[in-house]
C-alpha cells in the first residue's frame, strides 16, 4: 500500500496540488472550467491494483427531484464512453467516477493523468445541464 500513496502523492505534488490523505484515498478540491469541485482518489490494492477516481458535484438534491433526476443520469450515462455518473438517493449527492484496474508496475503518471482529464472533462460537460435541470424543475413548480 506504501507504494501506491507514494505514486499518488507524488503525482499530486508535481502539480501543486493541495490534498487531504486518508488511509485509502487522497482528497482534494480543484477549480475547472470555473467550477470548484470536490476530487476523491481512493484506491484498492489485491491481486491488481484497482483506483477509483469521483468527481462530487456541489449539489444536494432536494427528495423530491431525485427520481427525475436519475433518469437525467440514466441518459446521459448512455452518451458518456468513459466512466459512468452515480447518484446516491438517500444523501442527494451526484459525482462522476472514473477508474482503472492495473498493476502497480504499469501504472504510470500519463495514465493516471488521462484517467483525471476524462473525468474533468466529462464533469464539467454536464454539471451546467444538471444544474439547469434542477433549476428548470424548480421555476417550473413555482409558475
Amino acid at each position: 500500500m506504501a507504494q501506491i500513496k507514494d505514486f499518488l502523492r507524488q503525482f499530486f505534488e508535481t502539480r501543486n496540488w493541495d490534498f487531504f490523505e486518508k488511509p485509502d484515498a487522497f482528497l482534494f478540491f480543484i477549480e475547472v472550467e470555473g467550477y470548484k469541485l470536490l476530487s476523491s482518489f481512493h484506491y484498492k490494492e489485491t491481486e491488481s491494483l484497482q483506483i477509483i477516481f469521483h468527481t462530487h458535484f456541489p449539489i444536494s438534491v432536494p427528495k423530491n427531484k431525485i427520481e427525475k433526476l436519475a433518469l437525467l443520469l440514466t441518459d446521459l450515462n448512455c452518451k458518456v464512453t468513459i466512466g459512468n455518473f452515480e447518484l446516491d438517493r438517500k444523501e442527494g449527492n451526484i459525482r462522476y467516477k472514473t477508474s482503472l484496474e492495473t498493476t502497480l508496475a504499469g501504472l504510470t503518471d500519463e495514465l493516471l493523468n488521462n484517467l483525471v482529464e476524462a473525468n474533468f472533462s466529462i464533469s464539467t460537460t454536464y454539471y451546467p445541464q444538471i444544474l439547469e435541470f434542477l433549476v428548470k424543475k424548480e421555476k417550473q413548480k413555482e409558475d
